[in-house]
Formats: structure tokens, C-alpha cells, sequence
């Protein structure tokens, strides 16, 4: 987000002038990694950690945390930012990821945070004060599974008034958790001695310091507010007469020494500015409508009277009240009327927006209850946001708003809609579509429309665009590209006579639109068109998207070389320029599947298994299911169907909504197993009756283009004798249209499977030596190992791969090993500690453990040394 942060949110409290040091704290401190400071207000728990980071020679980050930085984009804004005093290389990538994320999952958006942790380069310590502000369950998932796999090069350190809901059990059973309670940070009777002698000017006799320490029970923030209360008092003795009960009764007894020993001006500023959490002279000014010269002599004199009032710069530009005298200052406020807590937080609003801090204003607006100052300051942040593709943080914002204020903006529903379908919720999205038509058409049709709120003219004139382009969106996802073809139609007419600014994303949408029709030429025009032009304002995410795009699109059209040149300088380009690689897994995947149509099988599984290294860190969008695509469709080649059947169905767990068109599906594949493998004879009938006659019921000739891969199966598979007559048609027209579109991968493919129709032996000759023609240009050999009908007809490419002949050994061995044991036990044979192993596959210490013994087990070995010698040995590993 594009929001100017509080910079004094990522300073350190200073220390009071009194402030006593306890030994003991600073050593469980620097003893454990991992520190819970958790303690009623009051009892010096920031005070504590900022002692012991002066004593540090590690760089810290101190994040102080209000009810604001529940938006999980400003929370990650804020650390960010403090992380570039640390390691600006990392916060770069740090950055960059942020404007990615939106295609992420939230547990792929953890580990990718977190492998960016683990890249800083210097120890350093991260501090988070008041996380008992924190409600977003994503920044407490994030915290949990950062405790997990904390970088070595890093300590963390959580303050809060209450135990957060982060799992603490393991650590604490490991003896890996230092926590700090209340028994540690209250004084002590020597602390109290300590404290009062350097607080009060006239000394206090033993008896007295004795007797302040029993009634506050050595609780810091009561012998603080004792000792400000003993500043004006003559004779101390007098004063313990008539000082009596416990800690709540000293909170009062002192609130009301405290606040009303000041006058009317000084106790009503001290009430008003109680509101901030962080305040400044210039703010002050503005909200309590006072003279800047005024403000500053008021403070001046509160921090004369040690009023409990603290600066948060060297500059002394900002200024935050004790956390306890300001909670008790917040609960008297609200018990006086006259001073209008609601036209504060309004003024405080109004402040925050000038200074472009739209969060925290919008904060203030809702504290204040200025619900239709909300609502203006949302609706208008609409746009901005989305183009920033963050509709996920904007949905956060929305939803604070009482439902009436959002169903009466037709702007506030329409990005409600597209938030959701971000989402790739397309069915919640509808309504608020609907609601948001509604208002627009009541505006436009009928004179009744007081009620409805349009804070963004230009948005708003812009809705039936708008939902024209959701409309696209969902045609896109579903594959429905004859509506996707008429709404881009509709589109471009309505762009033409608008102000609507994002005309890339309607080409985008031509563009997918040819795609899924198989108009290869003309799709790879418009998404080459798209990266290319710099005056369209893409990110830099965006463009690195549209790569995978192109290559995509090239792969399909049997460019190989140029896809894989494409691919290999945009790897080079990320890597070099130290960019964040959320695409890499996806570019080396994609590599992979070059390389599988080459028949180079073996590099095919070693790029699968550098896409999973980036994967399982930066993952982005549908990369996890198409990972299990290829690799199912390279286990089929190779006859594994066993090993294909289980990746299918662990993939389809990972399906993505996606606008781009799918020519391939686990669907498909599970289809394709069935065929090869079931021997129900009558229900391939019935699956190939149901293709065909579901085809002649249609008005077209043909299965649409993402539909053909489907028919690929069916036309390799049915039997001939029963079926030629009906199919021969089929796969001819299917041919010709694959030659007028250009598309070479999918001529060699008809090509091979036409021949199954064919008896005459010269014709059939002629179609290998057709499809081999095609395939000379690029390499490509795949068709030839699903298609074609002669066996070993090219020797080189059915070789068995290293990847399949572990597959085929593991599986004869008495227990095989499972895909994990697999996989945990490759990273043993590069060497990778167990720490290590936990932190690259983000599963916890003891669970590596635990599938270290197993595979121990099966290979029946009792050390790591053993089981890579004996994996070697029987052909488990190279």
C-alpha cells in the first residue's frame, strides 16, 4: 500500500530516567531465541526488552503494534520498512513480493515471508510490542509458523498483555522458550529501595519504602504513579495515612492525584489527546483546534510534571502516554460528554487523510463512529488498491463497515464483488454484483435515490464496465468463450465512450479469448503487446506473469526454442537483479514441460526438481497443480500408473481458478489412466457413447480447444472396429483445424492418431513420416510415446529415466518409501542438516526425525551415512 507508515511505530520506548536493570531478565533474554514477555499493563514489559537491546550488539527491529495493523498489508508494510535498516537487499525482495501475493495462497504466502527471512544476511532481532492488539488469525499463522522455522541468524521477541494464540507447546516441551511473567518483572524490595532513592528528591526511611512496596505489591506502574504523587506532597508520613488498598484502588486513588491535580486546560487536554495512540504537536493542534504555540507549552509543561508523557524520537516530534495512565485517561473520556470523543476522532480522521495515512484515518472514522466518513475514504481507496492488486487488504477494510453503509454505496458493493472473485469465490461475488447494478440503475432510472451514496464519481460511472468485465471473468474461468468473445465485443464498444483507464485488462481478456479458441497466433500478438508496452503501468509482477503467459502459449503452439529462450532470460533477469522469484517455479516447471515434449525425460525430472526447491518457497498461482500435471503425465509415460494415480489425486487438491485456459487437466488424465488401465470393457463404451453423443448434441462440428485433449484420449483409446466410422471425422477435422491455427504440437499429435483409422500401410507411412517432418523442427518426441502405434519405434526415447527406474525399484523393495521419506531422503544425500530439512519442506523438527527412522527402518540402516550408501547401492539414488 501506498501509505506514508509512522516511523515512530519502529523506534524503541526510551528508557525512564529511573529505571532499574534486572540482571536476571537480560540473561534469560540473550539465553533463548525465542522470548514471551507477557504481563498485565503496567508491569515494564517494553521498558525490560529495550533495556536489554541496549546491552545488544545485534540489530533490532521494534514494531509497536495498534488495533490499525490488523490489516495484514500495513503489518507486512511496517516490517518491511523496519527491516531495511537490517538488510535492504532482503526488504527489496521484501517489497517486491508484496505486490505479488495477491495470487498466493495464505500458506504459500507464509513460506515465501518466511524463506525471506531466512535470507538476511546479519543476526538481527525482531521485537513486536502490544501484540495483544492483534486479532488478523493470518499475522498470528504467520507468527506460529515463523516460531517453527525461525532463521538462525534470528531472535524473536513477542510482548502482550495477554498469552497470544500462537502454539507455543512444542517450544516450550523443547525447553526453547524463554517466557518472562509477572513474578519476574515486579520489583523486588532492593528493586523498590533502588527505584525510590533515585526517583524522590527528599530520601524515603526504610519503613515507608517498605511499606509502598507491600501495598503495591512491587507492580512497577503503581510505584511509578506513587512516586509522581509524592513529587507534591510535603509530608510523606501524612500522605500513608490516608493511602490504603490494593491494586485497583491504587489505580484510581493515583488516576485522580494525578489528572485533577492539573488544571481544567492542562486535564482536558490530557483527556482528548488520551485518543492517540502516538500523537505529534501538528496533530494536537489540528484536533483539538488549539494554537501550535499553545500545544507545544502544554506538553512542555506535562513533561516537567513527569505526567507520564513519553517521546519516541531524538527529534522529539512524536509523543505516546504510558500505555496504562493512557487506558485509564481513554476510560475517563468516555464518562465526559461535552468533550465529543466522536468530533475528535472525526478532526483526528481528517488530519490522517491530508497526511495520505489512509489507514489510520479510516481507523479514527470508525473509532468515531463516522461511518459515512469510512465509507468516502474506502469507496474512494477502491481503485487505487485494486490496481495495486490489492483487493484482499481493501476487502479487510470493507468489512469494518456496518453492512448498511455498504449496501447503500453501489461502489463499495462492486469492489465487494471483485474482492471475492479475486478470491476465486464466484458464486458470493454474484450478489454484491447484483446489489451493486441495483443502486447504479436506481441512480440512473429513478429520481429516488437519496439514500445512495457515491463518494467516487468516476468509479461509479465506470460500474457497468465494471461488472461487464466480472462477467469476462468468470466466462474466462468457466471456458465459456463464445460469452467471453460477445462480453470483450460489449467491452470495447463501452471503453471507447469512457473514462476507464485499465483498457489492458479487456485485451487481456481478447486475448484469452483467441487462447481458448485455440487462436494461438493472435493471443501470443496481444500478450506480447501487453508486456511490451510501458505506458499501460504494470507492475513489475504483472509483467513477469504475462512471461509465463507467453511461454505457455508458445509451448502449445510447439515453439519450443523461443519459449525456452524466453523462460531462461527471465530466470537470468530475476536472479540477477536480486528479484523476488515467486515465478521461477513456474518459469523451471515450464522448462520441464519443454523438455518432457523433447523426450528428454531425465532433465524433464531434474527441472521438475528445481521447480519444487523455488516452489515450495515463492509458489505462485496454479503452480502446485500443474507441478502434479506433468509429473503425472511423465509417470504414465513411463508405465507407472500406480505412482500416477496417487500424484493425480494428491494434485487435485491444489486446483486453482484460473482465467487462462486449461488444455489439460488431472481430470484428463485420470480419464486416461481409466482407459489404459481398467479392464471394465463396458464402461469405456459407456464413457466414449456419452463424449460422442454429448459432441452431436451440440451445434458445433467440433470439441472446443480446451476440450481436445479429452478427445485425444477417446480417439487413441476406443476401439477401432466399433468406433472408426464415427471418429475417423473427428480427428480429420481436428487435424486441419490444428494446421490452420499453426499449432504443430497437436498436427504431430492428430497425425499419429489419424494412422489408427487408416489401413492401407502406405498412407499410414506417409502420416509417420508427416508427423516426424513437423517434429524434426523442434525435437519433438512426445507424441511419438503416447500416440504413435508401433513400440520402440524410436529407441533413444524409451530409455527408462532415472526418475522412473527409482519409482520401479522403490516399488519393489519389501516396504517401499513414501513420496516424503523419498524426498527427505534425497536431501540427506546433499548434505542438509535436519534443522535444515525442517526449514526447506516446513515441517517441524521432530516430524523430520520421525521420517528419518522410518526410512532408517525400511532400508533397514541404522545412520545417515548408511542410508545414502545403501540408497546408492541398490539404485535409490544417482
Amino acid at each position: 500500500m501506498n501509505e506514508k507508515l509512522i516511523m515512530s511505530k519502529l523506534k524503541k520506548p526510551d528508557l525512564p530516567k529511573a529505571f532499574v536493570t534486572k540482571e536476571e531478565i537480560h540473561k534469560g533474554l540473550a539465553f533463548s531465541k525465542i522470548s514471551l514477555v507477557c504481563a498485565p499493563a503496567g508491569t515494564g514489559k517494553s521498558s525490560a526488552v529495550s533495556d536489554w537491546l541496549n546491552s545488544q550488539t545485534s540489530n533490532y527491529l521494534w514494531y509497536s503494534l495498534d488495533d490499525w495493523d490488523n490489516d495484514f498489508d500495513m503489518f507486512l508494510s511496517y516490517v518491511i520498512k523496519g527491516l531495511e535498516t537490517i538488510d535492504k537487499n532482503t526488504a527489496k525482495k521484501f517489497q517486491e513480493f508484496t505486490k505479488g501475493y495477491f495470487s498466493l495462497s495464505e500458506k504459500t504466502l507464509i513460506k515465501g515471508i518466511i524463506a525471506l527471512l531466512h535470507n538476511v544476511t546479519v543476526p538481527w532481532i525482531l521485537v513486536l510490542d502490544d501484540y495483544h492488539n492483534i486479532t488478523e488469525t493470518r499475522i498470528h499463522n504467520l507468527m506460529s509458523v515463523l516460531l517453527m522455522h525461525l532463521p538462525s541468524n534470528m531472535s524473536f521477541c513477542i510482548i502482550s498483555r495477554e498469552d497470544p494464540p500462537i502454539h507455543f507447546g512444542k517450544l516450550r516441551a523443547q525447553q526453547k522458550l524463554y517466557e518472562l511473567r509477572m513474578s519476574s518483572l515486579k520489583f523486588n524490595l532492593k528493586d523498590t529501595e533502588t527505584f525510590f532513592n533515585s526517583t524522590i528528591k527528599a530520601p524515603l526511611n526504610q519503613e515507608q519504602i517498605n511499606y509502598f512496596y507491600q501495598r503495591s505489591e512491587g507492580w512497577v506502574a503503581g510505584l511509578q504513579l506513587i512516586a509522581m504523587t509524592l513529587q507534591e506532597v510535603d509530608v510523606i508520613d501524612d500522605f500513608i495515612k490516608t493511602f490504603d488498598g490494593n491494586q485497583d484502588y491504587i489505580m484510581d486513588y493515583l488516576l485522580e492525584e494525578v489528572l485533577y491535580r492539573h488544571s481544567d486546560m492542562s486535564r482536558e487536554f490530557l483527556l482528548k489527546t488520551s485518543i492517540f495512540s502516538y500523537f505529534s504537536y501538528e496533530l494536537c493542534a489540528f484536533v483539538l483546534e488549539l494554537p501550535y504555540e499553545t500545544v507545544v507549552l502544554e506538553m512542555e509543561y506535562l513533561l516537567r510534571t513527569n505526567s507520564f508523557l513519553i517521546s519516541l524520537n531524538k527529534e522529539k516530534e512524536w509523543y505516546r502516554y504510558h500505555h496504562l495512565f493512557r487506558m485509564l485517561l481513554k476510560q475517563q473520556l468516555r464518562g465526559y460528554k461535552d468533550l465529543n470523543l466522536s468530533h475528535l476522532c472525526k478532526r483526528a480522521g481528517i488530519w490522517y487523510e491530508d497526511q495520505e495515512a489512509y489507514q489510520e484515518a479510516i481507523f479514527y472514522y470508525l473509532e468515531g463512529e463516522q461511518f459515512e466518513e469510512a465509507q468516502r475514504l474506502i469507496e474512494k481507496r477502491f481503485t487505487v488498491m485494486d490496481m495495486e492488486l490489492n483487493s484482499a487488504s481493501w476487502l479487510d477494510l470493507a468489512k469494518r463497515l456496518p453492512l448498511e453503509y455498504l449496501k447503500s454505496s453501489p461502489v463499495l458493493c462492486l469492489g465487494y464483488g471483485w474482492a471475492l472473485l479475486d478470491q476465486g469465490n464466484i458464486h458470493d461475488c454474484q450478489k454484491w454484483f447484483q446489489k451493486s447494478k441495483e443502486l447504479y440503475d436506481t441512480v440512473h432510472l429513478t429520481e429516488k435515490s437519496d439514500s445512495i451514496k457515491i463518494h467516487d464519481p468516476d468509479t461509479f460511472e465506470n460500474i457497468p464496465i465494471m461488472l461487464l468485465c466480472s462477467k469476462a471473468y468468470i466466462a474466462a474461468i468457466n471456458g465459456k468463450y463464445e460469452s467471453l468473445l460477445s462480453y470483450t465485443e460489449e467491452l470495447t464498444k463501452l471503453a471507447r465512450n469512457s473514462r476507464y483507464s485499465r483498457q489492458w485488462i479487456i485485451e487481456s481478456f481478447v486475448g484469452m479469448m483467441h487462447w481458448g479458441q485455440g487462436n494461438l497466433i493472435d493471443a501470443l500478438k496481444i500478450m506480447i503487446n501487453l508486456k511490451e508496452d510501458a505506458s499501460n503501468g504494470l507492475s513489475k509482477s504483472v509483467r513477469h506473469t504475462f512471461t509465463w503467459i507467453i511461454a505457455e502459449i508458445y509451448i502449445q503452439k510447439g515453439e519450443l526454442t523461443r519459449a525456452k529462450l524466453l523462460l531462461e532470460n527471465a530466470i537470468e533477469t530475476i536472479l540477477e537483479n536480486n528479484d523476488l522469484p515467486f515465478l521461477v517455479a513456474t518459469y523451471y516447471m515450464l522448462l520441464a514441460l519443454i523438455e518432457s515434449i523433447r523426450g528428454h525425460r531425465d532433465k524433464a525430472y531434474n527441472f521438475l526438481e528445481t521447480s519444487k526447491v523455488y516452489g515450495y518457497r515463492f509458489e505462485f498461482m496454479d503452480w502446485r497443480y500443474k507441478y502434479h500435471l506433468l509429473k503425472s503425465r511423465l509417470y504414465m509415460q513411463d508405465g507407472l500408473y500406480e505412482q500416477a494415480e496417487a500424484c493425480i489425486q494428491e494434485g487435485k487438491q491444489y486446483r486453482f481458478l484460473n482465467p487462462a485456459p486449461e488444455v489439460l487437466t488431472l481430470e484428463d488424465l485420470s480419464f486416461w489412466l481409466l482407459m489404459l488401465t481398467d479392464a471394465d470393457e463396458s464402461k469405456k463404451f459407456f464413457l466414449v457413447d456419452e463424449a460422442i453423443k454429448k459432441l452431436e448434441e451440440t451445434s458445433l462440428d467440433l470439441p472446443a480447444y480446451n476440450e481436445e485433449m479429452h478427445w485425444k484420449i477417446i480417439l487413441n483409446q476406443a476401439p477401432v472396429e466399433i468406433y472408426g466410422q464415427r471418429l475417423l471425422p473427428i480427428c480429420e477435422k481436428l487435424l486441419e483445424r490444428g494446421k490452420l491455427q499453426q499449432r504443430d504440437l497437436d498436427i504431430i499429435d492428430y497425425t499419429l492418431i489419424l494412422r489408427r483409422f487408416i489401413q492401407d500401410s502406405s498412407q499410414k507411412k506417409n502420416l509417420l513420416n508427416s508427423a516426424k517432418i513437423y517434429s524434426r523442427r523442434e525435437g519433438i518426441l512426445q507424441p511419438f510415446i503416447e500416440f504413435a502405434e508401433e513400440n520402440n519405434m524410436l529407441e533413444d526415447i524409451n530409455v527408462m529415466p532415472f526418475e522412473a527406474r527409482r519409482a520401479q525399484i522403490n516399488k519393489n523393495l519389501p516396504e517401499p518409501l513414501t513420496g516424503r521419506e523419498l524426498e527427505i531422503l534425497l536431501l540427506i544425500a546433499k548434505g542438509y542438516s535436519n534443522q535444515e530439512i525442517s526449514n526447506h519442506l516446513f515441517i517441524t523438527h521432530s516430524t523430520v526425525k520421525s521420517y528419518n527412522n522410518r526410512l532408517f527402518s525400511k532400508l533397514e540402516v541404522k545412520r545417515r551415512t548408511e542410508a545414502v550408501a545403501k540408497a546408492k547401492r541398490i539404485g535409490l539414488l544417482k
